[in-house]
């Protein structure tokens, strides 16, 4: 774990990080397949990353997990990453968000599916964040998809329930997350700290990234 005194240190650390990750993978491979999550913790990290001198052309940016809702509703995590990344050096980057359908979750998730293919094959790098209550991705304590998911080797794309709202989501199984080559959780505050120190005996989501997890901390 590598701690930090505050936030700001956080992002600064984390973006030259995930530069080099996904510099490395461009120079390795050709280009570079990743898996960001949204909400208000990566808000700043995203737009220092938008100013990086990346091969942006090269990268192809997902998600991890979706609120399945319009793109235009303040929920949206591809809303936020579009305003926050996809921008400056960065707008050239490739995006596949999760809703093309915000009306029908089947056909929604059936589509996504098949755009997320590249992804099923390799990822290069997975950003994650963590719920006060251990949940991470779209994967949540309780719910017996996001339980399903946890404990299978199956590789795709589901609809899982949240107990907050938006309640309907959508989420990359642990199994393809688990599958990418760096896989980087961001955590901030002394609670959601010790939420993720007890996890494992709690048997909550984020335990079941533990072994493979790079994790950024500040206070």
């Amino acid at each position: 774990m590598k701690e930090f005194n505050s936030k700001d240190q956080l992002d600064q650390a984390l973006c030259a990080d995930l530069v080099k990750i996904i510099q490395r993978a461009i120079s390795e491979n050709g280009s570079a397949n990743i898996l960001l999550s949204g909400g208000s913790s990566p808000i700043r990290l995203y737009e220092l990353m938008s100013n990086a001198e990346i091969s942006w052309s090269k990268v192809l940016i997902g998600l991890v997990d979706e609120r399945f809702v319009p793109l235009i509703n303040e929920f949206s995590n591809e809303k936020m990453i579009r305003e926050k990344l996809i921008q400056n050096h960065a707008q050239s980057a490739r995006f596949v968000g999760m809703v093309a359908n915000s009306l029908d979750q089947s056909e929604n998730v059936n589509f996504i599916s098949s755009k997320y293919q590249p992804f099923m094959q390799k990822v290069d790098l997975v950003l994650l964040g963590m719920g006060e209550d251990g949940h991470t991705a779209s994967l949540f304590p309780n719910d017996e998809v996001s339980e399903q998911l946890l404990r299978s080797s199956e590789i795709g794309i589901y609809n899982t329930i949240s107990p907050n709202f938006p309640n309907n989501r959508i989420t990359c199984s642990a199994a393809m997350l688990l599958q990418a080559d760096n896989i980087v959780l961001m955590l901030s505050g002394e609670k959601k700290l010790q939420v993720f120190e007890t996890s494992a005996e709690n048997q909550l989501p984020i335990s079941f990234f533990k072994d493979k997890l790079q994790v950024f901390y500040s206070i």
